[in-house]
């Protein structure tokens, strides 16, 4: 885009701020091995037995560029003839199975890179080293890392027409009509619009998700239910019996607590020991293609856990205080006819 194209973009009434990121045209080689940290994940290049790693040039201008310095917490005039170096990224860990950040060199703040660009010596030193990316390029990600630099500070780089321009907009969708009307050839990536896309999809996966627990939890309540309401009907006469020869309310109750602790118990651990096998061959299947560790749910199982005895408790009581409403005398006669 050229400079008339872009003011005629950014004056629409529905901007609010703006943000201009510029590439660069040809590539920054680094060639100093020792500041190039070599991972499995992203190696050092190598071609023609020459080793280097691409280090990416992008700009801001003037205006942007101070906003930029008082984002990452840096002053404007200490900063603005320098690069601000963003070359941190997540690898997986596979010894502790988790996703750690590292650095893809080793300059810090006062350092000066020595590379090549268009096959000649370019330097330039470090104004800051930080996490914090400029506009438009939150989302991006390039494992040789980027260095933000001033438009106006280095003439001696070759800035492309192919920018990137974020813009905070009070009408999103009539601002993406009026650019697509002006040049239809730009790429729009409307952010609105695909956040609500994504909240769609979250909330239709939530809707199936949680209806599917909440139909398997009601077939597991009501089989647990059916189980342990049947199995105190079939043991009415024990429970005569020991009432018969002398066992108090106290005792009958500490037994059935104790019977409840066993069922929960009993259920728990094959539960438990089933979904963890579940949940490591889902792993196993996905992480072939998703670098990441494997995720046990401690706090869903403990609320599972919990609320398992209490439906059995609940379930439990219910059950006895039916049979105890019945006469003993006659439930065992009736048992003996």
């Amino acid at each position: 885009l050229k400079t008339d194209e872009i003011n005629k973009i950014v004056s629409n009434n529905t901007v609010e701020n703006y943000s201009i990121l510029y590439s660069v045209d040809g590539t920054y080689k680094i060639k100093d091995i020792k500041k190039i940290i070599d991972n499995d994940s992203y190696p050092i290049n190598e071609i023609d037995g020459e080793k280097y790693a691409s280090l990416q040039i992008v700009a801001l201008d003037n205006k942007d560029f101070e906003e930029y310095a008082k984002e990452i917490n840096v002053n404007y005039n200490d900063v603005k003839n320098t690069g601000i170096l963003c070359d941190e990224y997540q690898i997986y860990d596979e010894t502790s199975g988790k996703s750690k950040e590292v650095r893809r060199y080793k300059y810090e703040k006062g350092d000066t890179i020595v590379g090549e660009y268009n096959k000649e010596e370019l330097k330039i030193k470090v104004g800051d080293v930080s996490k914090i990316k400029p506009y438009g390029l939150e989302r991006v990600f390039y494992d040789g890392g980027y260095l933000v630099v001033n438009k106006n500070e280095f003439k001696n780089i070759d800035f492309s027409d192919d920018v990137t321009i974020t813009i905070q907009s009070n009408n999103t969708t009539e601002l993406q009509t009026a650019i697509e009307e002006k040049d239809s050839s730009l790429t729009i990536v409307n952010l609105e619009d695909v956040a609500k896309e994504e909240k769609s999809m979250i909330l239709v996966t939530n809707i199936f998700l949680y209806g599917f627990i909440a139909v398997i939890t009601l077939i597991g309540v009501t089989n647990i239910f059916n189980t342990i309401t049947s199995n105190m009907e079939l043991r009415q006469k024990e429970f005569a019996m020991l009432k018969s020869i002398g066992m108090t309310k106290k005792e009958f109750n500490r037994m059935i607590n104790l019977e409840t602790l066993f069922y929960g118990t009993k259920s728990l651990l094959y539960g438990i020991i089933l979904g963890l096998l579940g949940t490591l061959a889902m792993y196993k299947a996905f992480s072939v293609k998703i670098e990441q560790g494997i995720y046990i749910p401690i706090n869903a199982i403990i609320i599972s856990a919990i609320f398992v005895f209490i439906f059995v408790f609940i379930i439990m009581r219910y059950s006895i205080s039916k049979i105890n409403k019945q006469n003993t005398i006659e439930t065992i006669r009736k048992e003996n006819i």
